[in-house]
C-alpha cells in the first residue's frame, strides 16, 4: 500500500471502529454506518448516497465525484479500498480461518462445517449465504468484530466463489 493509501484506509478505519458497521446496501445503513458505493450489474450504490446520507452515514466511499460533504470519501476504486479495509482489519484479527471454495458443493459443505462447529459448542461466524464474493466476505469479517477490534468469534466459517478465491485469499492471509 501506498502512503496515501494507508492514510486514507487509517481514516476510514477509525471511522469504522466507531460504529462497527460497514454495508454495501444503503437499505442497512444506520447512525455512524460506513457505505460503500459499489457497482453492481443492475443497481449502482452511486445513486444510494444521498439516502445513506440521511439515514446517518458516518462516511460514504465513492469513486465518482459526489456532494460537497465531508462525510463523502472520494477514493479511486470503491471495491479495492474495500479489500483493503477488510484485509487491514483481518490482521487485526487473531483467528483460524477455514474457507470453502470450488465448483459445485460450497454451501452445503459450508453449512455442514457450520453444523460440526455447533455441534461442538465453537464460537464462530460464516458468511450467509450468496455473500461468497469479495464484497460479502469483507462486510461479515467487518461485522463480527468489537469496538475494540477485536474479533468476537474464535473462528470464521468463509464460503468463497472459486473466481474470487484468489483475491480474497491474498486479502485473508
Amino acid at each position: 500500500m501506498t502512503g496515501t493509501h494507508n492514510t486514507l484506509i487509517e481514516r476510514i478505519y477509525a471511522a469504522y471502529l466507531e460504529s462497527r458497521h460497514a454495508t454495501t446496501d444503503s437499505r442497512q445503513v444506520r447512525p455512524g454506518s460506513l457505505f460503500f458505493a459499489l457497482r453492481g450489474e443492475h443497481t449502482d450504490g452511486h445513486a444510494f448516497i444521498p439516502q445513506a446520507l440521511a439515514a446517518g452515514a458516518a462516511l460514504c466511499v465513492t469513486d465518482r465525484a459526489a456532494a460537497d460533504d465531508s462525510r463523502v470519501v472520494h477514493v479511486p476504486d470503491v471495491l479495492g479500498i474495500l479489500q483493503m479495509l477488510a484485509s487491514h482489519h483481518r490482521h487485526q484479527l487473531d483467528i483460524p480461518v477455514l474457507a470453502i471454495t470450488g465448483t459445485n458443493g460450497k454451501t452445503t459443505s459450508a453449512r455442514m462445517v457450520e453444523q460440526a462447529f455447533a455441534d461442538a459448542g465453537l464460537n464462530y461466524f460464516a458468511n450467509r449465504s450468496g455473500a461468497n464474493l469479495i464484497s460479502g466476505i469483507t462486510t461479515e469479517f467487518v461485522m463480527n468484530s468489537s469496538l475494540g477490534g477485536k474479533c468476537r468469534k474464535e473462528y470464521a466459517v468463509i464460503e468463497c466463489d472459486e473466481a474470487a478465491s484468489v483475491q480474497v485469499f491474498r486479502q485473508l492471509k
